[in-house]
């Protein structure tokens, strides 16, 4: 008995082919549902810097989720997660970088809890 031979021709569909005008269709609803939830993020943004970001996150999550075969169910959670690490940075970097006031500079964060204010070089 001989073995059944599978088909290699490309006439067959894969399950993750799509043809041209379900590729348009998918491309427009996920790029209405971008724009949707950049809005939401965007109306919640608390500065232009993290505009930016959620911008660059919003597109960088589009690139992953069209890796994958389902991009529309898994654009969502990669952009809320590309959301929040933008987020996290930024109010990290605020924490960290120091702050010009007076012509001396000061950390953000005040004094160290381990051993107060910093030591004075000079005399004021």
């Amino acid at each position: 008995m001989k073995a059944a031979r599978l088909d290699p021709s490309p006439s067959r569909v894969q399950p993750g082919d799509v043809g041209a005008s379900s590729r348009n269709a998918i491309e427009a609803a996920l790029a209405d549902l971008r724009s949707r939830l950049l809005l939401e993020a965007l109306s919640e943004a608390s500065s232009e810097l993290l505009a930016r970001m959620l911008r660059l996150a919003a597109i960088e999550a589009e690139a992953q989720a069209w890796l994958t075969p389902y991009p529309l169910l898994l654009f969502p959670a990669l952009f809320q997660e590309k959301a929040f690490e933008a987020s996290s940075y930024l109010d990290r970097q605020r924490r960290l970088r120091p702050v010009r006031t007076g012509g001396a500079i000061r950390s953000t964060l005040g004094s160290c809890p381990l051993w107060g204010d910093p030591p004075r070089l000079f005399a004021a």
